[in-house]
């Protein structure tokens, strides 16, 4: 019977290896305002997913009873000027940027989703999670999280349980066997009963202590699988998913790390002017439509939709010209809508930047180069007179920032 109870044991333990997936915790909609109740399991991957308005993005504020951590999108923390959570504020204790991962998702215009991978779900990660959504907060999510017990602790404590009462049955038949040995010895003239109490209270001693050995061997056993079975995990989804963000954005990243290196001969180029563009909202811009009425590009950015830093823009006199200048315009697409921006910088004059609805119309109106806002779509547009890159003394330019609309 104990041998039965060893390939109980082995038969828990075995089968085919199968990739964990994650456990998953998810509320409703973002006009779902109930607060739900998640059981998850330790040391196990788990997603804790919220739906909400990602048009500034969101956050996730863990508190328990030791601390307060917050946890965010550290693409978007390395893209955008403020920060959702100050990283150098964080209490100590709170899970570094290398142990969890929040994703952004996008479902329709009007709301995402806002995730937060946990590789090793853990005893200081449980309690409450509070979802934030800074440009609607009426779609914050409250979520609290709670431990669930093991599936392989569950069957360890059955097979234990299964075990002991084996071992109990086999103490019971042994002990009636030898009860049976020393009525028959008894019968047949054997020593007296105080002699044979003695006797049965030894050997009922006895096998219980040899019973105890045998099930603190199996316990032993069992225990060392289960140890074994919880140790082996690693979550490969989740650094699957982080690399799909890391190359997601990794445009963005080159652009930052490009911004200020200008064309090969840009020092002795004339009538130079710089352009650059930045999205600093979760709403995609498209540049295009570029038409040059006097002058040439010397490099360009692409015409793709575009969030964060889309890059630079350089533009002087044509060869063989003279006295020519530069000047042209581009078209800006947000959605469904459009405007068109006119720049220019002259032989004689100020370098000018003016918007309207056509291009003849911004030429008409371009008198100069001051700051100037104007609203296209949910985005205001900002283009500002700046400082150009590089050595050119006589090389001016201009920045074009797109925010959301307060």
């Amino acid at each position: 019977m104990l041998a039965l109870g060893v390939l109980l044991l082995a038969g828990a333990g075995s089968g085919a290896p199968v990739e964990e997936q994650s456990a998953i915790c998810e509320t409703g909609g973002p006009k779902n305002h109930t607060n739900i109740e998640c059981y998850l399991p330790q040391g196990k991957p788990v997603k804790i997913v919220a739906h909400g308005d990602l048009d500034e993005g969101c956050k996730f504020i863990h508190t328990n009873k030791e601390r307060t951590c917050c946890y965010m999108d550290r693409v978007r923390n390395f893209l955008e000027d403020t920060e959702l959570c100050d990283r150098f504020q964080q209490p100590s204790g709170c899970r570094g940027e290398a142990d969890f991962i929040v994703t952004e998702k996008k479902l329709n215009w009007d709301h995402g989703t806002c995730t937060l991978h946990i590789q090793s779900f853990r005893s200081e990660d449980l309690e409450v999670y509070k979802a934030v959504f800074p440009n609607d907060k009426k779609t914050n999510k409250i979520i609290e999280v709670k431990e669930v017990m093991k599936v392989s602790i569950i069957i360890a404590a059955v097979v234990v349980a299964v075990l002991i009462v084996l071992a109990f049955l086999l103490a019971a038949f042994l002990m009636h066997k030898n009860l049976d040995k020393i009525r028959k010895w008894k019968r047949n003239g054997g020593s007296n009963d105080d002699e044979l109490e003695l006797k049965l209270k030894e050997a009922k001693q006895k096998l219980m202590e040899e019973n105890k050995s045998e099930l603190n061997e199996l316990k032993r056993k069992l225990l060392d699988e289960v140890d074994e079975e919880n140790v082996k995990s690693e979550n490969t989804k989740l650094r699957m998913q982080l690399k799909e963000v890391e190359e997601k954005h990794i445009e963005e990243i080159k652009n930052y790390k490009n911004a200020d290196m200008v064309p090969i001969g840009w020092k002795n180029k004339s009538r130079p002017i710089e352009l650059s563009f930045e999205n600093k909202s979760s709403t995609p811009v498209k540049i295009c439509s570029w038409s040059m009425i006097t002058g040439k590009s010397l490099a360009s950015v692409s015409e793709m939709p575009f969030i964060g830093f889309h890059g630079k823009v350089y533009l002087c006199e044509s060869n063989g010209t003279l006295m020519h200048g530069v000047s042209g315009s581009f078209k800006v697409q947000v959605g469904g809508e459009a405007r068109f921006v006119y720049f220019s910088h002259p032989w004689y004059g100020c370098a000018k930047i003016q918007s309207a609805d056509s291009p003849e119309e911004a030429e008409k109106q371009a008198v100069d180069g001051n700051s100037k806002e104007y609203v296209v779509a949910n985005l205001n547009m900002y283009m500002t007179k700046v400082g150009a890159s590089g050595d050119n003394s006589s090389a001016e330019g201009f920045s074009v920032v797109f925010k959301l609309k307060d």
